[in-house]
């Protein structure tokens, strides 16, 4: 029996948004995070690979989620986390 080496095809990556949060003891905000989110773009896009925004939270508030997608979109995120059906139509139209 011969061994082959594991190949992994990466796509991209995520920001774990909560996750950083808690580990930095912030809030759970833009502003707060904005530093790690343009630190994870330059790192991912150098090497080629697509980076994806952590969600919006709060499901509800469609219109700060628009206003959040566009912040996404213009810093250079390939799109966004839904994590409500009601979520995918506004970040699909501000990354298509």
């Amino acid at each position: 029996m011969t061994s082959r080496p594991i190949r992994t095809a990466w796509w991209g990556l995520v920001l774990g948004a909560a996750d950083v949060s808690d580990d930095i003891r912030s809030n759970l905000n833009w502003g707060s995070l904005k530093i790690f989110r343009q630190a994870l773009i330059k790192v991912v896009k150098l090497n080629n690979l697509h980076v994806i925004d952590a969600p919006y939270f709060d499901f509800r508030d469609l219109e700060a989620l628009k206003d959040e997608v566009a912040k996404s979109y213009d810093l250079g995120f390939s799109g966004k986390i839904a994590i409500h059906p009601t979520q995918v139509e506004p970040i699909n139209k501000g990354f298509l």
